[in-house]
């Protein structure tokens, strides 16, 4: 059968159609729209007419995709922005008119569980240490922990991860922090401080000190756009960006290199085109601070998360076979 799973996110609205067929999913159609329904959203409190706008016109052309494909079943899910949008009601009730599916606000914590979901049913290997899994998003960063990766990808673990969502977004740090073209080091330095105050307490929360060091997996259009630049491809490549191991000095130099640039410099990058380029620097930053509290040197790129975990929810299986 045919299923197909919405993602309406604070940067980008994401449709994913496949076909489900002998436990495997094959992928029937995959769209990205850059819409940042979560813009001056913090300082507004209200989606804006003209993003409002675009999110409309998205939805009506994945509408259109999806009636082609005739799915079995369908599940569109909104993150940060529609959790805190005061006008939220309004937006939802035209969204799903002109999408023609219920769509659902879900929480942080439910956000987090179906991106390991998904992560989960992409990766071939897992050790079998603790695992974090982070995800930046426009308008949230989710952290989730497992204390064994691979019994959790078999179904076998009895254990319930746990999660956090945290309102720091690449969209809500730029905003609020990255005034200037190319940031001043006091812009740097404010931003830094303020990711480290809503990270260290779920850290801590972690009691990791009594374990081996965990594997840190980083899913969402920030890790993928940096793995994509590491690689320096000029037209994205799933397949090359998916598994790809970025080191803290990697990451680094990418910082170091877009930090130097103004945003027309960064936005003639290809991997940066689509709206990105804007908001990289803060998305970035999130997974610095994230990994020199943990002590960590590499990130493990996960091309598949909230979506690929929509899709596994409506299958009624604990795990799949990897998309196709």
């Amino acid at each position: 059968m045919n299923i197909a799973a919405v993602d309406i996110g604070s940067n980008t609205f994401r449709l994913l159609v496949a076909q489900l067929d002998d436990n495997k999913l094959k992928t029937l159609d995959k769209r990205l729209v850059t819409v940042k329904l979560g813009r001056k959203l913090k300082k507004n409190g209200t989606i804006s007419e003209k993003t409002t706008a675009k999110a409309i016109e998205t939805l009506a052309s994945f509408r259109e995709i999806i009636k082609r494909f005739n799915p079995k079943k369908c599940r569109a899910c909104a993150t940060e922005a529609l959790r805190t949008a005061q006008n939220k009601t309004n937006f939802i009730n035209l969204a799903e008119k002109t999408l023609g599916i219920s769509i659902e606000t879900i929480s942080g914590e439910k956000e987090a569980n179906l991106c390991l979901k998904g992560v989960m049913a992409g990766m071939k290997k897992l050790s079998q240490e603790p695992l974090i899994l982070a995800d930046v998003g426009g308008g949230s960063t989710e952290i989730i922990f497992t204390n064994d990766g691979k019994e959790y990808q078999t179904g076998s673990s009895s254990e319930q991860p746990l999660s956090f969502s945290l309102p720091i977004g690449a969209i809500s740090l730029t905003e609020k922090f990255l005034v200037n073209d190319i940031p001043s080091k006091r812009e740097i330095k404010d931003m830094t401080f303020y990711i480290q105050q809503f990270l260290q307490q779920p850290l801590q929360s972690l009691d990791l000190s009594n374990k081996n060091a965990p594997q840190l997996v980083g899913s969402g259009g920030t890790v993928t756009t940096m793995a994509a630049m590491d690689l320096g491809l000029t037209v994205y490549e799933e397949s090359k960006v998916h598994g790809h191991h970025l080191s803290t000095a990697a990451i680094d130099t990418l910082w170091n290199r877009l930090a130097s640039l103004t945003l027309h410099e960064k936005e003639a990058i290809p991997a940066l085109q689509d709206g990105r380029a804007e908001i990289i620097l803060a998305g970035i930053k999130v997974y610095q601070v994230l990994m020199d509290l943990l002590g960590s040197d590499r990130l493990l790129v996960s091309d598949w998360g909230l979506l690929e975990g929509m899709l596994l929810s409506l299958t009624d299986r604990k795990t799949l076979s990897q998309l196709k």
